[in-house]
């Protein structure tokens, strides 16, 4: 070895020798959260937890057989922690999770159950499977109550986006989610109040009516997002799936093009357009897309919220697994049970990205976030 015999290193060998040192002592000394690299992008069409059980083959991966290692034993890590959360949270007899125990299985190995039917037309889950939900690309609104709340409310949601849109908050602040992953497309962005059960304390700061209205009403927020979306005129989202079969997408139409058939969704094999006032509600695992051919922005709020074929137990358990997942990515756990943060809480969250191992995110073999 150079080091032995004297021999000078290379300037860049010296600095991969530090960064290996730097990684032995992260993995030696572990800080009181750990951290996992978070994935690449956070789409909200696309997002879908790290594929874990990908580490070690993750097609085209050109990291050394150190750094496989270094993420692997992180990988075991969360997983032995997410083990550990469930046997404490529900010990036998204390509510059944055996369809979440399966989908922290089917997480872990990075492939499909063999449960899931994926001879469904359109149906595209991913390791991220509940087992048992029902399944089809289009519900009915009414069937959740509190969506002729939010309908009715849609006055105050709309007149809040017009005077931040007034105020010069689009498009800068209307953030683009395809800087890596190009199935959104550059004319798909969002505001975001809420993300992997992260409550994005400044966004939320600007639309405090928006946040009663979602604050009043028993929705039952899932660990994806809260957001305000802008489609923009002449683009549209690729055909694709989100993959996570138990959560659902509610679309409230706040300002939508008024030629008639140019913007749209497809979902499965049907397409709808919006209505402003109106909601739609989907299951995003079915392939979808998107499209605006008019000259005018789109702007949709969108909420994810659990599948009403859930318990309340399962709810609980998801739950757990993400907020440990964001406490393994230094992002910090999840406001309690989903609720809407009250306005100035400290407990609302400013979803900090990343942790050490953020630019390792690639090797994790994750879909976009």
């Amino acid at each position: 070895m150079a080091i032995a015999t004297g021999r000078h290193l290379a300037p860049g060998a010296v600095f991969l020798l530090v960064l290996c040192l730097a990684r032995v002592e992260a993995f030696l000394q572990p800080p009181a959260t750990p951290v996992i690299p978070h994935a690449l992008t956070d789409a909200q069409e696309l997002e879908q937890c790290t594929n874990f059980g990908a580490v070690a083959t993750m097609p085209g991966s050109r990291t050394s057989s150190f750094s496989r290692m270094y993420m692997v034993s992180l990988r075991d890590k969360f997983f032995a922690a997410v083990d550990e959360e469930l046997k404490t949270q529900f010990p036998p007899g204390q509510g059944d999770i055996s369809r979440v125990r399966a989908f922290v299985e089917s997480c872990k190995a990075g492939t499909v159950p063999p449960s899931a039917p994926t001879d469904l037309p359109y149906f595209q889950p991913s390791e991220e499977y509940v087992p048992g939900l029902t399944a089809k690309p289009w519900h009915d609104p009414y069937s959740f109550e509190w969506v002729r709340g939010l309908e009715e409310a849609t006055p105050i949601i709309q007149e809040e986006l017009r005077q931040a849109l007034g105020q010069g908050q689009d498009p800068q602040d209307f953030r683009a989610d395809s800087n890596v992953m190009t199935v959104m497309g550059a004319g798909w962005t969002a505001l975001r109040l809420q993300r992997l059960g992260l409550w994005n304390e400044d966004v939320c700061a600007r639309f405090p009516r928006t946040l009663s209205v979602l604050a009043s009403l028993p929705i039952p927020f899932a660990v994806r997002g809260v957001m305000f979306a802008r489609q923009a005129p002449e683009t549209g989202v690729q055909a694709h799936s989100d993959g996570r079969n138990f959560i659902l997408t509610m679309h409230l139409g706040l300002r939508i093009p008024k030629e008639e058939g140019a913007c749209w969704i497809r979902v499965g094999g049907e397409r709808r357009s919006w209505q402003e006032g109106k909601a739609l509600v989907i299951d995003t695992t079915f392939e979808h897309e998107t499209g605006n051919g008019s000259t005018e922005d789109r702007y949709v709020l969108i909420v994810d919220f659990w599948h009403p074929d859930l318990s309340v137990e399962e709810r609980a358990a998801l739950r757990s697994f993400y907020d440990l997942r964001n406490r393994f990515e230094g992002r910090g756990g999840g406001t309690e049970g989903g609720k809407v943060p009250p306005q100035g809480s400290e407990r609302g969250e400013k979803g900090k990205e990343g942790g050490v191992l953020a630019g390792l995110a690639a090797l994790f073999g994750g879909r976009g976030q």
